[in-house]
């Protein structure tokens, strides 16, 4: 039996202020690396490449990822930051 290692990464989000005019924002998901290949791929993430707080999308998106575990039951568990008001 062959056992594929992947690792799961949250991806915070650059830090560009919003007033900044660049418009190469990355991050704000969680994507899933296979170290053998070195592929990357994102398997949480939001329609738009903003956080949810930048889309008009709270609680629709998901905002900044920044810890991503599973649990016992097998679940993945995603901390995030807590968006704008």
């Amino acid at each position: 039996m062959k056992i594929i290692l992947l690792l799961f990464i949250a991806e915070w989000g650059d830090l560009t202020p919003p007033t900044d005019p660049k418009v190469s924002r990355v991050g704000y998901r969680v994507v899933q690396v296979n170290p053998a290949t070195k592929e990357v791929t994102p398997f949480i993430s939001n329609k738009g490449i903003l956080p949810g707080s930048e889309q008009n999308a709270l609680g629709r998106a998901i905002e900044r990822p920044f810890s991503v575990r599973f649990g016992p039951d097998g679940a993945m568990y995603c901390r995030l930051w807590a968006g704008k008001n």
